[in-house]
């Protein structure tokens, strides 16, 4: 299961309140950056892994719009706080454009690109704890995935939201729509409130395999489901309740009907996924590895067949012989 001390709830706070400190212990170890490439380099060793989104800090969401109706504490942008526009309940004050974070000012102007870098977000976490977080950097790959650093106050100093690399720079987080329940891994769709995915865990690493989840085919289809599939797929959910099923380093194989990834290896098959876990099952990642769920997985003769993916699975992997 993922770690239950793994931050999920934090939201930008819906009522007014004093900021306070987090907790040294909710800061995350280092990560190291995240490579991608397409085939058996980009589905192994290095993008397999059992975390949904990390540890602690790394599970933040923040939330971009009103409440039950209250009014949302503001951003502020290099110092200056920013009201949710026209000070009316509901009104985003940060939202999403794809993957890119901009911010409405309450005159209805609206920052974007290297402009947001300052803005500072109010998080309010499980306990009703807030924190100011701010955006520090931004990067941008592959035209249209942006990644930002963020940093959070921690006992009076600053430490970077998602931790550093081997080289000691922070490692960025994709900005994603909606929330993830970090006990079940279960996703929720919204409108007012974004996650903040750090590299290197499964959120990220579904958009690094090219499921981006903002986008939308030519054929109309969203990949919003075939991103969610692939959160369970990366860390072997396969009952679809959050319990992790690989180790960190196995190398898998994985391919999709929709021409993004490639079936690049003669592997065996392990199974087909959809967002609800394992459609059917043939060989465990981990040999002793057993599905709590085994027997309630359809076990197909012909799962794994790539006529699936055109009407009932959105991805299959495979493991090493």
């Amino acid at each position: 299961m993922l770690s239950r001390t793994w931050v999920v709830g934090a939201v930008l706070s819906a009522a007014c309140g004093p900021s306070g400190d987090v907790s040294a212990s909710a800061v995350t170890k280092s990560a190291s950056a995240l490579v991608a490439s397409n085939g058996r380099e980009l589905n192994g060793r290095e993008l397999n892994g059992r975390e949904l989104n990390g540890r602690e800090l790394n599970g933040v969401v923040l939330n971009s719009g009103g409440l039950n109706g209250h009014q949302p504490n503001g951003i502020e942008y290099r110092g200056v706080e920013l009201a949710a526009a026209m000070n009316r309940p509901g009104e985003n004050v940060a939202f999403l454009d794809g993957s890119e974070l901009k911010v409405r000012r309450g005159d209805g102007s609206v920052l974007a690109g290297e402009a947001v870098l300052g803005a500072q977000l109010t998080a309010t976490f499980g306990d009703r704890t807030t924190a100011k977080v701010t955006i520090d950097e931004m990067s941008l790959a592959d035209t249209d995935v942006y990644s930002y650093a963020v940093s959070v106050v921690v006992d009076g100093e600053r430490l970077n939201w998602c931790g550093t690399d081997a080289n000691g720079d922070p490692v960025k987080a994709i900005a994603l729509q909606g929330t993830w329940n970090g006990y079940t891994g279960e996703r929720f769709s919204s409108l007012s409130s974004f996650t903040l995915a750090c590299h290197r865990f499964a959120l990220s690493k579904c958009v690094a395999f090219g499921y981006k989840p903002w986008k939308t085919l030519a054929d109309g289809t969203s990949l919003v489901d075939t991103h969610q599939a692939c959160t369970r797929m990366v860390r072997a959910d396969y009952c679809g309740d959050g319990t992790s099923y690989t180790r960190d380093g196995t190398l898998i194989n994985l391919y999709d009907g929709k021409g993004i990834q490639s079936d690049t290896d003669d592997w065996v098959i392990e199974a087909e996924w959809d967002t609800r876990g394992a459609r059917c099952l043939n060989k465990p990642r981990i040999a002793l590895a057993i599905p709590a769920c085994v027997l309630k997985i359809v076990r197909l003769s012909s799962c794994g067949d790539p006529e699936h993916l055109s009407d009932r699975a959105l991805l299959i992997t495979e493991s090493p012989p």
